[in-house]
């Protein structure tokens, strides 16, 4: 799919949902009803999921404001068609191991706790735990008496005694991995919607809306009556008005520290070891994309229509073309407290992503289906669903498949799961195949419950390695660090001589 197309789906994306927000008098114009029922789908269809799932969501509630344990154990065997070529030995190794990982977490105090213990053929590699708060992370590692601490502002200089060469982040970002400093917090999505979303919504002209005629709307076998609402904006409208939105992004100082907060999360570059002047180069492809859209051509402008029955969309269509690139957006849906319908046709005159969805929730029971293909091609995903809930606990089985021309894959996910006031248990089984051949299962167990704070033994002995100088590290690392490693792994290793020999 080329650039525009790209671009024009981000387009529609912002015109359809971006401006769905409720910034406006419920006296219903045009522009109002557009927006009201953009707002009000988008609103049910939330509150429905949350409806549906609203024991898990209790429960992920209560593991962001109290301290909560999560223990998790993972377990295997081998498919039928692993059978028939794995080596025996390798076979009753996977069958006779097990993996098993505990999470501590406050995340109000900004502390998590994290221990891996393993079981391979009863041979134990247990108690790798590490502990981390937003300043600083703590490892115990078995085989070491010590446990070693990394300030999270000493990260860069560790890496540069590791390698002289190192450019990338200064710090681990650990206080946006224990919740303290999140890039994306609350406080930061009010202020991109209200400075952005409304703004959007404010500069979007009122006599680009229509209101037309009600037609009738046909989505499987229901037959729905809609009310017609177009939005239509000229080229030099919408030119205008992405450019204003682009003007206004560039003088915007909490927007470019997000950005950049962004980019070195995602890169692991600090931008303070590059040679880049952030706020230049950020000026610099604003301007280039400003430039873009001046010099774009949007020969029939941008048309969005919805019709809306009782302020929900049931049927909406959207069309830009740019360039040569025409994109399309043609769907149908119907939103009701226990069955959701939907039909969505998305790309241009040649590449169309068909998206279809069938939800039915009734009687504290579902069956789900969702399919996504390309139009004209015989590979298509697929996720259906089958659960009942009863009291706390979720009975469920699900699989997810792909197919194609060459081959089909296929993981199917049944267990159950309860979630009470403080505590939460859940068994998933997980069997992988391809081309209907079984591949290997594997097994979950997972449980939690509210505890009254995490826990961690620092030990008696604590060498920060952030305070080291290039030679002590170096003696550490080089002899401390590896002689006593080097120890368990030779009795770990004998322990298994032991087991085959």
């Amino acid at each position: 799919m080329k650039k525009s197309v790209i671009i024009g789906i981000i387009v529609a994306f912002l015109t359809i949902g971006g401006g769905a927000t409720a910034f406006f008098i419920f006296n219903k114009s045009a522009k109002q009803q557009y927006f009201l029922a953009e707002t009000k789908t988008m609103e049910k269809s939330i509150e429905l999921f949350k409806d549906k799932y609203a024991n898990e969501f209790e429960w992920y509630d209560k593991s962001k404001n109290d301290v909560t344990e999560y223990v998790m154990d993972f377990s295997a065997s081998p498919g039928e068609e692993m059978l028939s070529f794995l080596d025996p030995q390798i076979l009753d190794t996977v069958e006779n191991s097990s993996l098993k990982i505990t999470t501590q977490s406050d995340m109000k105090k900004g502390e998590i706790m994290a221990k891996m213990d393993a079981n391979v053929m009863d041979v134990e590699f247990n108690d790798f735990i590490m502990y981390l708060t937003s300043e600083k992370l703590l490892v115990s590692l078995p085989f070491l008496q010590d446990t070693i601490q990394l300030n999270d502002k000493d990260f860069g200089n560790v890496m540069r005694m590791t390698d002289p060469n190192y450019e990338g982040s200064e710090t681990l970002g650990l206080d946006q991995m224990t919740g303290k400093n999140s890039l994306y917090s609350d406080e930061m999505s009010e202020y991109l919607e209200k400075e952005y979303l409304k703004y959007f919504y404010e500069e979007l002209p009122e006599e680009a809306f229509t209101v037309g005629e009600k037609e009738e709307v046909k989505i499987g076998e229901k037959k729905l009556t809609g009310e017609k609402v177009t939005m239509k904006l000229t080229e030099q409208e919408v030119k205008d008005l992405f450019v204003k939105v682009l003007e206004k992004a560039k003088k915007d100082d909490k927007l470019e520290g997000l950005i950049k907060s962004l980019y070195e999360q995602s890169s692991g570059m600090a931008m303070s070891t590059l040679d880049i002047n952030f706020s230049k180069e950020m000026d610099t492809v604003i301007e280039e994309m400003i430039q873009g859209i001046k010099d774009s051509s949007i020969p029939k402008g941008l048309t969005s229509v919805i019709w809306h029955q009782k302020d929900l969309i049931v049927q909406r269509h959207f069309e830009m073309t740019i360039g040569e690139e025409t994109i399309v957006i043609d769907g149908k849906q119907s939103i009701e407290d226990t069955k959701q319908i939907f039909e969505y046709e998305i790309g241009d005159k040649t590449d169309k992503v068909i998206i279809k969805g069938d939800l039915t929730w009734k009687d504290q029971k579902a069956i789900d289906t969702i399919t996504v293909k390309m139009d004209g091609d015989a590979s298509y995903l697929e996720y259906k669903g089958d659960e009942t809930l009863k009291g706390d606990t979720r009975t469920f089985t699900r699989t997810i498949s792909f197919e194609d021309d060459y081959s089909s894959f296929a993981m199917d996910w049944s267990g159950e799961a309860t979630h009470e006031k403080d505590q939460m248990k859940a068994d998933h089984q997980f069997a992988i195949a391809l081309d209907e051949s079984e591949l290997f299962d594997l097994n979950v167990n997972q449980t939690a419950k509210v505890i009254k704070e995490v826990s961690f033994d620092v030990g008696d002995s604590v060498v920060n390695i952030g305070e080291m100088d290039q030679n002590a590290f170096d003696k550490y690392f080089n002899e401390t660090l590896y002689e006593q490693s080097e120890e368990w792994l030779t009795d770990k290793f004998m322990e298994f001589e032991n087991l085959f020999y």
